[in-house]
């Protein structure tokens, strides 16, 4: 039986977090029986052709985790929190429980604020950004010596299923592309040697019972 200590899988998730980041990937998704593989332009990649067992998919999601969040996810099999790498990026994880092994899904958090020539957006909304930015903080502030609540409430309750929605879509989506990654590294004919390294890592951190 093979298993990673806290340290050893913590540093493996950094690794891989390290390696999408540098090719330009935007999540990272962990699961059992499949490679850790990254979404990158709208497709998905293997980031290394190691399978990963579910001891090691829950040993790497519980490095992440503090041991407030350890406890909320053994209540609600489900757990989400933000983490920050020095030197990497910031990330948000959501990790849950798929066919009754521990899996999650971790997004880049973006660090900066795209400006117009990034958006590739046409000049002329430039000039009506300022106003309509007066525009939207105006509706947003209540009338003086009112309290807003009913709407605030509303808005509230619309947030959070929204981010419920979302996280099942990642869900889902996640189900839906392992079958693509699986033929993916099925096609490689060899892994990259950041591949090989991450590996590598990997089967060093694993003890074998003799």
């Amino acid at each position: 039986m093979s298993t990673l200590t806290e340290e050893q899988a913590r540093a493996y998730i950094h690794k891989l977090l390290a390696a999408m980041r540098q090719a330009g990937g935007s999540d990272l998704f962990i699961s059992h029986d499949f490679a850790p593989s990254m979404k990158a332009n709208g497709t998905m990649q293997a980031l290394t052709q190691q399978k990963l067992t579910g001891d090691v998919t829950r040993v790497l999601a519980h490095a992440l985790m503090n041991e407030r969040q350890r406890e909320e996810f053994a209540k609600e099999m489900e757990c989400n929190f933000a983490i920050s790498i020095p030197n990497i990026s910031r990330f948000r994880v959501n990790v849950y429980v798929q066919q009754q092994n521990v899996a999650m899904v971790v997004r880049t958090i973006a660090s900066e604020i795209p400006n117009f020539e990034k958006l590739e957006l046409p000049p002329v909304l430039s000039a009506w950004a300022p106003e309509l930015a007066r525009q939207r903080t105006k509706a947003k502030r209540p009338a003086k010596g009112r309290t807003v609540i009913g709407p605030a409430l509303a808005a509230r309750s619309g947030a959070v299923q929204h981010e419920r929605s979302a996280r099942r879509r990642e869900q889902q989506q996640g189900a839906r592309l392992r079958h693509e990654v699986e033929l993916q590294g099925r096609e490689a004919h060899g892994a990259p040697l950041r591949e090989a390294a991450i590996d590598a890592d990997l089967r060093g951190g694993h003890q074998r019972d003799g």
